[in-house]
């Protein structure tokens, strides 16, 4: 039960639009908890996501990046890995996608999972009204490529464009839109083994020692040194994206 003051001063906002089914289900909830005060149900708001945004103290969303290797000559190939957040603290969750990487994710207890069936199972979270946050438009990309949808997803927030409007005037002329560059922008310390460009090389240097128990048993110490940095990259740019806003929603503070 919430306390009389906690009734008083704080609410809690949903936004945007979502099953119907589900919706009535939490009003009804609501009501039956006497929160109708407390809890509001804003329907689709057309305005921007940076100004809602920036009208919120406590911001509750999905976050999701994509990791795989780079370029080649057939394009761009499928992430390797997701990692994603519900919300703005708790831990980041790991999946992977190849099962070449199976050794490796089973020694720091990650999950191995169907790329398809993920990407289904992260859609149908997306039916309870909540929106998907991610740096660019690629993780939107990918997952139509994955499912083969031609339309964009309706309920996904590109990252980047929120940083663009909301830094807008601290941009430097030659940006190139990165995220440890917003980073650096609003202050977020960027690890120093971040190791921009050198993700495909890590999956690599995992990959070729991780087809079997055996040979991740005798991989060299580098091989574990480079999975610890490619899940440490890939923790921080989950983590960032939400302090990002953070920061931009407080930009007065940024000076």
């Amino acid at each position: 039960h919430l306390s009389r003051d906690l009734k008083q001063t704080a609410h809690f906002v949903v936004v945007g639009s979502g099953s119907e089914v589900l919706t009535s289900e939490l009003k009804a909830k609501v009501r039956a908890c006497e929160l109708e005060g407390v809890v509001i149900f804003t329907g689709f708001m057309a305005e921007d996501s940076n100004a809602i945004i920036r009208g919120f103290d406590i911001l509750a969303m999905p976050t999701i990046d994509f990791e795989g290797f780079g370029r080649n000559r057939n394009g761009v190939p499928k992430p390797a890995m997701c990692g994603y957040r519900i919300g703005g603290i708790g831990p980041v969750t790991q999946v992977i996608f190849p099962r070449a990487f199976k050794w490796a994710a089973s020694e720091w207890g990650l999950e191995v999972r169907d790329r398809k069936e993920f990407i289904a199972w992260l859609l149908n979270d997306l039916k309870k009204g909540r929106s998907l946050f991610a740096f660019s438009e690629h993780e939107d990309g990918m997952i139509r490529r994955i499912t083969g949808r031609k339309k964009k997803l309706r309920k996904y927030e590109n990252v980047l464009a929120i940083a663009k409007e909301g830094l807008k005037g601290m941009l430097p002329e030659d940006c190139k839109n990165t995220l440890i560059e917003y980073c650096d922008l609003a202050g977020i310390t960027v690890p120093d083994e971040y190791g921009k460009g050198q993700v495909t090389e890590w999956m690599r240097g995992v990959k070729a020692h991780s087809k079997t128990r055996k040979a991740w048993e005798s991989a060299p110490t580098e091989a574990r040194e480079q999975w610890q940095l490619l899940l440490d990259h890939n923790r921080f740019d989950v983590e960032s994206m939400y302090e990002l806003l953070i920061r931009i929603k407080d930009k007065d503070a940024l000076g």
